[in-house]
């Protein structure tokens, strides 16, 4: 569960809003990681970001950020198919 996982908790239309942005980013990691690429993407605890909330944290804790993310690397299940 991505929410138990990254340590969220939304109300009910707020959880709605961050499902869709969940699910369409999740779609172009899994479209970007089905190519031949350099490099894989995965989910993180900004896969249900806003554009506007990355503008906002962009040059702000970056590597803070960065070893959340590594903490978290390994509990993240992406569904295959």
């Amino acid at each position: 569960n991505f929410c138990r996982d990254f340590g969220k908790s939304y109300g009910v239309q707020e959880r709605r809003v961050r499902e869709r942005l969940f699910r369409k980013e999740l779609k172009a990691i899994l479209t970007h990681n089905s190519r031949s690429r350099t490099y894989k993407k995965g989910v993180n605890a900004m896969t249900d970001w806003t554009p506007e909330e990355f503008r906002a944290r962009r040059g702000v804790n970056r590597y803070q950020t960065h070893m959340e993310n590594l903490a978290h690397a390994d509990r993240v299940d992406i569904p295959l198919g």
